[in-house]
């Protein structure tokens, strides 16, 4: 298993369990994408693939593409406890 995939089944775990937050700033852009939050949950719970990663002050932010509509979010995980959902993305 690469490291992708093991990030994704993590994100797909935890959001399984519900352990997921969204950010202010990505519960407006999904509004404004038109996703609901059962669009978001798909996303996380059907993860495929991490299009780019994102390290800032040893952070890292993946943005995934998932779900049957193959939407796209950016997303941080905390403590491998909770996904934090950055922004919802075209």
């Amino acid at each position: 298993m690469n490291q992708d995939d093991a990030i994704l089944k993590v994100i797909k775990k935890l959001s399984d369990l519900g352990s997921y937050i969204l950010t202010n700033h990505a519960t407006d852009q999904r509004i404004v994408r038109g996703m609901s939050i059962q669009d978001v949950e798909d996303v996380l719970c059907n993860p495929t693939k991490i299009i780019r990663t994102d390290v800032i002050n040893s952070i890292s932010t993946y943005k995934i593409e998932g779900g049957f509509k193959k939407q796209r979010l950016a997303v941080e995980i905390s403590g491998q406890n909770v996904v934090i959902v950055i922004t919802a993305m075209d």
